[in-house]
């Protein structure tokens, strides 16, 4: 996949063609990085996002600990750093972008939008942090084996296999 990416992305730049990466970078958010969060192999994503924009590797690892990016927002996030900037790493620099590009209003609407979009009409099981979603995991899986929700885990990492959906207030 990572193969593709930069194909295509060479391809772009290149060849001044109009190929869509965006939506590679998609498909490895949404299905591929189920697999390696469980067996990484080969390349880090973000380590390689930070190779195509050329920017220091550090960048890539202070999003990554963010815990609330896509790879396409990564992406968008380098692409908007001063090229200057870029290749030394700044701790306050990456703040201050990472910073402007979450207050982008309609970035966050979008994200609400498709969040009631995948819940709507749907059952929904929320878990917070404490001591009875340890106690009661039996009970948990089984209402969800039973009822089929969609489980939004709240502030905190819950079994991945069970959960849809994590929610964290940073």
């Amino acid at each position: 996949m990572i193969i593709g990416f930069y194909f295509f992305a060479e391809l772009n730049c290149r060849f001044g063609k109009n190929y869509n990466v965006k939506s590679l970078l998609k498909i490895m958010d949404e299905i591929i990085s189920r697999y390696y969060d469980e067996k990484p192999w080969g390349y880090s994503f973000p380590n390689y996002l930070s190779a195509i924009h050329m920017v220091h590797p550090n960048y890539a690892k202070y999003l990554t600990e963010k815990g609330a990016l896509l790879l396409e927002d990564m992406d968008e996030i380098f692409s908007l750093m001063d090229p200057q900037r870029a290749v030394e790493y700044d701790k306050e620099y990456i703040e201050n972008v990472y910073l402007e590009y979450m207050s982008n209003g309609k970035k966050n609407e979008e994200c609400i939008l498709d969040v009631v979009k995948q819940v709507k009409g749907k059952k929904l099981l929320l878990v917070a942090p404490g001591a009875s979603a340890s106690r009661e995991y039996s009970l948990i899986k089984n209402f969800i084996y039973m009822n089929k929700p969609i489980v939004i885990s709240i502030n905190h990492e819950y079994e991945k296999s069970l959960v849809d959906l994590y929610i964290c207030q940073q």
